[in-house]
């Protein structure tokens, strides 16, 4: 296996509100490569919080810079608490429910 030590961007995160139509608010990590340029970007959108034991590991693949997955091969990745997990505001629901996937569209878009 191969790890890379160079990459093209040095990255950041932030941590915005995702407000959905009905005025719950979703707690969201982004990292993001520091550049101009648009680049693909990867949603993370477990029930698992993202201030516990899975906040180094967000996203599928992950790089040298922990907790930033892919951002330094020029991705962004964004990492969403759904309603009411981690800081996420709402209700809970079933696992996989309707509500859930509705909720994961309402935040891509």
């Amino acid at each position: 296996m191969h790890i890379g030590t160079s990459f093209p961007h040095e990255t950041t995160h932030e941590d915005p509100w995702i407000p959905l139509p009905g005025g719950t608010l979703l707690y969201a990590r982004v990292w993001r490569p520091l550049t101009d340029e648009p680049v693909p970007a990867l949603l993370d959108y477990l029930q698992y919080r993202l201030t516990d034991w899975t906040a180094p590991e967000p996203a599928a693949t992950t790089n040298t810079t922990p907790g930033a997955p892919a951002t330094d091969y020029a991705s962004a990745s964004l990492r969403v608490d759904i309603p009411a997990h981690g800081n996420s505001e709402g209700m809970p629901t079933d696992e996989h429910s309707a509500t859930e996937v509705t909720d994961r569209v309402k935040v891509v878009n």
